[in-house]
């Protein structure tokens, strides 16, 4: 690529982490101003900084997009945490996050085939060349997330 080495990898993945970790602590002023609809803008930022690197190769740009996917991956992994333990009876909570923790650590497993298969499928070299069809989930994603945002909320237990 060119972005540089695995050190420049190394440096834009702290930036995340980092993001990732004062979106976490400010997670209740941000729910306060968007309550369920948090996870809306979390995945539109994380689809535009996807799409940014992918238009503008771009160190700076590189930067910038690791810093926004850091905060909304933070927010709305949070956010997925918190809503797990309203929807469900108190006696699931324990269940309920260990199943949203489980299926966040299970989606990472096949990525790797998964990509893997699609570069071969469709004859890419560069993995930058699955982008367009990345774009396209991304999209199908976002579309799901208003849809599913939009119906009614069940009533959520008061402690």
């Amino acid at each position: 690529n060119r972005l540089g080495d695995a050190s420049l990898t190394g440096l834009f993945g702290s930036v995340q982490r980092i993001a990732s970790f004062i979106a976490c602590t400010f997670f209740g002023v941000t729910y306060k101003k968007l309550g369920t609809k948090i996870s809306i803008p979390c995945y539109l930022l994380l689809a535009v900084s996807i799409i940014l690197m992918f238009l503008i190769p771009d160190k700076t740009v590189l930067l910038l997009s690791s810093a926004i996917m850091g905060v909304s991956w933070g927010t709305v992994y949070t956010y997925w945490f918190f809503r797990a333990t309203m929807v469900v009876p108190e006696h699931m909570v324990g269940t309920a996050t260990g199943m949203i923790t489980t299926a966040n650590s299970l989606s990472y497993l096949p990525i790797p085939y998964v990509i893997t298969g699609l570069m071969a499928a469709f004859h890419i070299e560069k993995l930058q060349g699955l982008f367009p069809l990345y774009i396209g989930i991304i999209l199908a994603v976002f579309a799901g997330a208003i849809i599913l945002n939009g119906r009614k909320q069940p009533e959520t237990h008061k402690e």
